[in-house]
């Protein structure tokens, strides 16, 4: 069997220590399924990302039609717009 060790700061070895109490594992047993999930689907589990919060803000705000540019009723008007000097 082999092992892996990797360096984390006290406080963050201590919340997960306490995470993983309340779901009935131990750190070892939390850290397997991670890997053997990674392995699994070929890709880190969640959602990893360097967006920043103003990014991740105007993604949301266009998930949901929030804030999103003009609106044209044809092609033409969208070339009007697009050539205006405005």
């Amino acid at each position: 069997m082999a092992q892996m060790s990797f360096r984390i700061n006290d406080a963050t070895k201590k919340d997960f220590e306490k995470v993983c109490e309340e779901l009935g594992l131990n750190p070892t047993t939390a850290l397997t399924i991670f890997i053997k999930k990674t392995i699994r689907e070929c890709r880190i589990p969640f959602e990893v990302s360097m967006y920043n919060s103003e990014t991740l803000r105007v993604l949301d705000e266009s998930r949901q039609n929030m804030n999103l540019s003009k609106t044209f009723n044809n092609v033409e008007e969208l070339f009007e717009d697009l050539n205006s000097e405005d």
